[in-house]
């Protein structure tokens, strides 16, 4: 049955589908880039790794133990031959896990020196109006202020657009931040045609 959404299908946003929607998008731009760009420049594929901390009643506890009675002294006579010692922990912790969230995109490089020539950035959900939002747009304040080029491609319908003064109304875009001509930067509404 055909989507009722003009567009991208927006159940893709989803926590469960984005990531795979991502890494395909950032492969098979990488494949298309390499030919255009050889032999001057690389494309390299990249990730940015967000750690995140959940929420007590989000937590998932990895290992539980008992608090324990420390030994007052040890018995250092009955100790492994190998020379090592066994010492009781005074108390035992919970360890949690760590959620962690892996966004690629991509560089291109200078293949003599391996400078940095350009940053190509897909938003993901969580950096455009999530939890890592904060962290991408300094991100993107270092990109903006180093002479690389930046491309930003945003395809997420929901959340708030990021900064662009004289953004036009779109759902979709495409952001171009040529180092020579910061400030300014070019800004391409994106049109897509119905998911079927």
């Amino acid at each position: 049955m055909p989507t009722t959404f003009p567009g991208m299908d927006p159940f893709i946003e989803q926590d469960g589908l984005w990531p795979d929607f991502h890494t395909t998008f950032i492969a098979g731009l990488k494949s298309r880039l390499v030919a255009a760009v050889r032999p001057k420049y690389i494309v390299l594929a990249e990730h940015d790794v967000y750690l995140h901390e959940p929420a007590d009643e989000e937590r998932r506890v990895l290992a539980k133990g008992d608090v324990a009675p420390a030994r007052a002294q040890h018995d250092w006579s009955s100790a492994p031959a190998s020379g090592g010692a066994v010492i009781e922990a005074p108390c035992e912790v919970e360890l949690t896990e760590l959620e962690f969230e892996r966004v690629p995109y991509l560089e291109i490089r200078d293949r003599a020196r391996r400078d940095l020539v350009t940053v190509i950035e897909l938003l993901s959900p969580s950096n455009k109006r999530g939890a890592y939002r904060d962290q991408y747009l300094q991100k993107r304040m270092r990109l903006l202020r180093s002479p690389a080029h930046f491309v930003e491609v945003d395809l997420l319908r929901g959340g708030p657009p990021l900064q662009a003064e004289g953004r036009p109304e779109c759902r979709y875009s495409v952001l171009v931040s040529r180092a020579e001509d910061r400030p300014r930067a070019g800004y391409w509404p994106v049109g897509l045609k119905v998911f079927a």
